[in-house]
């Protein structure tokens, strides 16, 4: 994908793209995945904006160092890690973001209501379950491991149910 261009991967057809390759999503404009593979040993950085809408999945490594990843809705997986290095991973409700070999924040923020299938190491990043200002619960199928540099950001309004963001954590929660 050139710089500024934008890439619609859509339809009810499986489509494919193998590698080797590097896509470097640099469109302000951004780029969608629906019901759509990219396979191969090829790495995608995003430095502009990718959402994700149906059942996609990419194979090689992903990293986030600048652009937006919002699954909006369906389930992507990414199948290597998933690496955030900045920007934004956000994951509405009733989307599921699978990271199988894991998710690593190093800067950014995760945002949402949906779900992330995997493990989760937040070494310096922020996660925000609603996102910021809103009240909402994200659920992390999975670990969660918060370093000393990350943050687990919560929005609270009261003391009942509705009025305070919530992170449900499948598996162990570790907090430094």
């Amino acid at each position: 994908v050139q710089p500024s261009a934008v890439m619609t991967i859509s339809g009810a057809a499986d489509k494919t793209i193998e590698g080797p390759f590097t896509l470097i999503n640099l469109s302000t404009a951004g780029s969608t995945l629906n019901d759509a593979a990219i396979g191969g040993s090829g790495r995608l950085t995003l430095s502009g904006a990718l959402a994700s809408t149906g059942t996609s999945s990419i194979a090689g490594p992903v990293t986030n160092d600048g652009g937006m990843l919002n699954v909006s809705g369906g389930t992507l997986t990414l199948i290597s890690p998933y690496t955030q290095s900045g920007s934004t991973t956000q994951v509405s409700a009733g989307a599921t973001l699978a990271v199988p070999a894991g998710m690593t924040m190093s800067a950014g923020v995760l945002s949402g209501t949906g779900t992330v299938s995997g493990d989760v190491l937040n070494s310096g990043g922020s996660v925000q379950p609603g996102g910021a200002g809103a009240i909402g619960t994200l659920t992390i199928r999975g670990n969660y491991t918060q370093g000393t540099q990350g943050r687990l950001e919560v929005d609270l309004s009261g003391t009942q149910a509705g009025q305070f963001d919530q992170l449900v954590v499948g598996n162990t929660a570790s907090l430094s």
